[in-house]
């Protein structure tokens, strides 16, 4: 129950004018409010439209007068398309490049050299395998241009390199019978690789029968010689003997041999000794070889052919030795850095009664 003392209440006039000036500024603030985002969404406006236009203006630069304009689904569809063509284009010109080098008559084997020429493409077995050609290693500065076969089947340098130079040159064994050697002096011939034995399937070292004869009958006649021995080892320990063996060997005709002494390789037949050797014993065995006759005071070469060169060696790791390759085809193929060169394997001179390898020595002054 209230009780009313008789007395009037007063009303206070500042707190009624202070909230009626609060009331004010509020009303302010709020059309403030509206009037800035009205005109923020005037200026958005205006940056949308221009950007609109902006992409429109870019859309017809693009469009020309085609005037078409594709999803990102239409456009990767096209990129395929094209793609596609250009696929067959190429299948079309490699067919057509195929063709060509069939009806010129060119072995599969050379056409696929020259299609694939980043490779080095070897024959084995029937089978064609390609190894990429390493752009780390020496390469030699020759093509086949450069070199012509004569009407006597030997091999010239044509080239305009004035810093190279070939010498004529013969690789003989007992094989070859007795050697007329003046004869084949007159011929020509300025050095003679001389074949000087092997480990045979047994594992037992064999000298060739008509080592010294030929090494003498070269020498008395002016002709330089160098060695041929061919590599039957299982491991280091048997390619170091089979070196011992042959130093030993030619220690009564050290002074004679000009030429260097080159360890021959060669892919073994399925089954037999050294069928199962990998690229990494082979390179290891040639390279224990070769440096137990480096020690001894020969100049030491690796010979093969190109295929037993790349496939059965870790090419790379033979690079501090100097190469004598084997390709009967008269088309210089090999890529790298090379000293000897046997091109034939049928040749005639005068003196040998049977066919006989032929070789040069390329000389890079």
């Amino acid at each position: 129950m209230t009780v009313n003392n008789g007395k009037k209440e007063r009303i206070n006039p500042n707190r009624e004018r202070t909230v009626y000036l609060f009331n004010i500024i509020v009303l302010c603030l709020i059309t403030l409010a509206s009037l800035a985002a009205g005109v923020f969404m005037l200026f958005r406006m205006r940056s949308l439209t221009y950007e609109l236009n902006r992409v429109r203006n870019e859309l017809d630069a693009v469009e020309g007068e085609n005037k078409t304009v594709y999803t990102t689904e239409e456009l990767e569809k096209k990129v395929k398309d094209a793609e596609n063509t250009a696929a067959g284009k190429a299948r079309h010109e490699l067919l057509m490049q195929i063709e060509s080098s069939l009806e010129s008559g060119s072995s599969t084997l050379s056409m696929l050299r020259e299609l694939f020429s980043e490779d080095l493409v070897v024959m084995s077995g029937g089978k064609y395998y390609f190894y990429p050609v390493l752009n780390s290693l020496e390469k030699n500065s020759l093509s086949s241009s450069d070199f012509r076969l004569d009407d006597t089947g030997f091999l010239s340098y044509q080239g305009s390199d004035a810093h190279v130079s070939v010498i004529r040159g013969i690789d003989v064994s007992q094989a070859n019978g007795q050697i007329r050697w003046p004869e084949v002096a007159g011929d020509g011939i300025g050095f003679a690789m001389i074949q000087a034995g092997m480990r045979d399937e047994e594992g037992v070292i064999v000298d060739d029968e008509l080592l010294e004869e030929n090494l003498t009958g070269a020498v008395q006649n002016e002709i330089s010689a160098g060695i041929c021995y061919t590599l039957g080892a299982l491991d280091t320990a048997e390619a170091v003997e089979e070196a011992d063996h042959l130093i030993a060997l030619l220690a009564p005709f050290k002074d004679q041999i000009r030429y260097p002494v080159a360890v021959s390789i060669h892919a073994p037949d399925a089954g037999g000794r050294l069928s199962s050797l990998t690229k990494t014993m082979w390179t290891q065995n040639l390279i224990a070889f070769c440096d137990r006759i480096r020690e001894a005071g020969y100049k030491p070469m690796i010979q093969g052919s190109i295929s037993s060169m790349i496939m059965l060696t870790n090419y790379d790791q033979l690079e501090n030795y100097d190469k004598w390759i084997g390709s009967t085809d008269t088309t210089l193929y090999f890529p790298y850095r090379f000293s000897m060169w046997q091109y034939s394997g049928s040749g005639q001179v005068q003196g040998i009664d049977t066919a006989v390898n032929l070789d040069i020595q390329v000389t890079y002054r």
